[in-house]
């Protein structure tokens, strides 16, 4: 669990940092709903890069809550962890990527 705090906090931290700094050049639309079709679904302000960030910020404070109720089974709660942190990971390399595409 210390895990996801850890990657959480990184991701919030690199990812405000980066759109803070990088803020003024980035598009007013940037690509950030990738499963939806390709064109204009796809699109949202600059400010969307935050809703991934959230989704992060979900994932670390739902899934420890998850990890206490099944404390008994640790195969279980090793891998709700392991997949909690697999999760975070991802959403925090998309929105690295996408910041470099844009940019």
């Amino acid at each position: 669990m210390l895990w996801q705090w850890l990657i959480a906090a990184v991701a919030v931290a690199s990812s405000l940092g980066i759109w803070y700094a990088f803020g003024r050049s980035l598009p007013p639309e940037i690509p950030v709903f990738y499963s939806l079709p390709w064109g204009e679904d796809q699109l949202t302000g600059s400010w969307g890069l935050l809703i991934p960030l959230g989704l992060v910020i979900g994932i670390a404070v739902l899934f420890p809550m998850i990890i206490t109720k099944v404390k008994k089974d640790e195969v279980l709660a090793a891998l709700i962890a392991g997949s909690g942190l697999a999760a975070e990971m991802i959403i925090v390399i998309a929105v690295l990527r996408t910041i470099i595409q844009v940019i």
